[in-house]
């Protein structure tokens, strides 16, 4: 439901702002699917997202605008204005800067590797992930 709601205030506050899915995504980096899934409830959006969309959507002059790293005052503004509770945009916040240091940290242990191995190491993860998601099913 929380997610819903923030789509669709997001959809709104895009249109309010006479943007395409595929303009907004280019304007705070990311892909237009992303744009759609959030849009649509299907993924949560990191804080970084929310606060780029809402420094451009920001009709009023004057205004201030969000920072990269905004206070916890402009999170609680954000959260209210998106009918979202703080805890949900910090936590999904929280899970996509963990998972953005696992990413690094397995480029890292990839990147001087031959290209053979980096194909067979992909092949087993991709094997390991494949029991995994039956495990859960």
């Amino acid at each position: 439901m929380v997610l819903h709601n923030l789509g669709n205030r997001i959809r709104e506050e895009r249109k309010r702002a006479h943007l395409t899915q595929e303009q907004l995504a280019e304007l705070v980096n990311c892909n237009e699917s992303y744009i759609g899934q959030i849009e649509r409830g299907v993924k949560n959006p990191s804080l970084e997202v929310i606060v780029n969309i809402a420094n451009l959507t920001s009709s009023s002059p004057g205004r201030p605008r969000c920072s990269a790293n905004p206070s916890l005052e402009v999170i609680v503004n954000i959260a209210n204005a998106l009918n979202v509770t703080v805890d949900h945009l910090l936590a999904d916040s929280v899970k996509v800067a963990h998972l953005d240091g696992l990413i690094d940290e397995a480029v890292s242990l990839l990147k001087d590797r031959d290209p053979e191995d980096v194909r067979f190491i992909i092949t087993i993860t991709r094997l390991f992930m494949d029991l995994l998601d039956k495990k859960k099913h």
